[in-house]
């Protein structure tokens, strides 16, 4: 079950992200007052936004109708960034957001009742903390332009994922011919005066109806993204400022020392494999994902299991762990043509009788008709 918690949810999410988000605004009353601006003016003025620093709150807020997860091995989301984005796939949580694009620098935490998830940035480094475990892990950025030099290259998912910037640059990034991009009715989201610009799929093989970004009407960044399942009138997931400030943070803000008794540990980046070399991202997997359709309709297929590819017998208490981990997935499962399948709102994952998964932002039908 370890493959399905590593890469199901960050890859649950690329897909979501293909075609999805959304947020919930600052109330009120008030409707702007702004100048006619078309789709392109809307598009291009994102593309050339000179903000390079704000600081904000982040509201997320989701209802893909998934199943109550159990947290696995005894870590909770707040201690265990990869089930952060699981958390973040389910109910609300507040972020706070601090960026410096001149610096290269940036903070984000995922703020709890009592503890908070941490990343911090500064372009040669990363810090993750979690203070209710107790645990600062560092990884060392590389230089140069290849994909390591990239933070979304970190194994484990992070807040920053989850903002309106990175969920509308994936949204915005899905535009095609197969996308009907309009100007909604202006909105006012933390506070400032927004256009609504509206994507819609010209097509019904998604289970999306459409994404709303609400781009700043000064500044031209998004402030909040919405998107909305086909058959239900509110947003399915949001993501949005209740508050922001676009003055540059102070630099100490960007300071990062782990606290007294801290474990600090190294974290490994993920490294491209080198010419030759055997390309799978896993020893556990007979080869890397790959995309099935495009589009809106696009399916991404994890591929099957090799059994004791890393050639080490079964560890203690592994077999046990099999066999939770699938009485787990029939619980959450429902039995259908060649697999198992939990469809939500937004996103439907088949698991295969042959050890593959596939999700998409699809009807579980399209997934068993591409499995086939």
């Amino acid at each position: 079950m370890s493959r399905y918690r590593s890469w199901l949810v960050p890859t649950a999410a690329v897909v979501l992200i293909g075609g999805s988000v959304a947020a919930s605004a600052s109330a009120s009353s008030r409707t702007p007052d702004l100048a006619e601006r078309s789709p392109a003016d809307l598009l291009a003025a994102i593309a050339v936004t000179d903000v390079t620093a704000l600081s904000g709150t982040i509201r997320t807020e989701a209802d893909l109708g998934f199943p109550q997860l159990p947290t696995m091995g005894g870590a909770t989301a707040a201690s265990d960034p990869q089930a952060v984005l699981t958390r973040l796939l389910a109910g609300d949580n507040t972020i706070r957001v601090w960026v410096d694009g001149e610096a290269e620098s940036f903070r984000a935490a995922l703020v709890d009742d009592f503890s908070e998830l941490e990343v911090v940035g500064d372009g040669s480094e990363v810090w993750t903390y979690s203070s209710s475990e107790g645990v600062a892990t560092r990884y060392e950025l590389p230089t140069g332009d290849g994909p390591g030099d990239r933070t979304s290259d970190l194994q484990d998912v992070t807040p920053q994922d989850v903002t309106p910037q990175a969920m509308a640059a994936k949204a915005l990034e899905s535009i095609d011919e197969t996308t009907e991009v309009t100007v909604g009715a202006p909105q006012i989201v933390a506070g400032r005066d927004a256009y609504t610009l509206v994507v819609e799929p010209r097509t019904t093989a998604t289970l999306v109806e459409s994404i709303e970004i609400a781009v700043d009407a000064d500044t031209s960044v998004p402030l909040q993204v919405q998107v909305l399942a086909r058959g239900q009138e509110n947003p399915a997931f949001s993501t949005g400022f209740t508050a922001v400030d676009f003055t540059t943070p102070e630099a100490d803000i960007f300071d990062f020392t782990p606290p007294a008794g801290a474990d600090v540990v190294e974290g490994d980046l993920f490294t491209p494999p080198t010419e030759g070399a055997d390309r799978s991202e896993g020893p556990e997997f007979t080869g890397k994902p790959e995309v099935l359709g495009s589009g809106w309709a696009t399916i991404v297929e994890l591929p099957s299991q090799s059994p004791g590819a890393d050639g080490q017998d079964s560890a203690p208490g592994e077999s046990d762990d099999a066999d939770t981990a699938a009485a787990l997935l029939d619980q959450l499962t429902e039995p259908v043509e060649g697999g198992r399948a939990v469809s939500t709102s937004l996103l439907s994952i088949l698991f295969t009788d042959d050890g593959r998964v596939l999700v998409g932002s699809v009807p579980v039908d399209a997934l068993v008709t591409a499995a086939r």
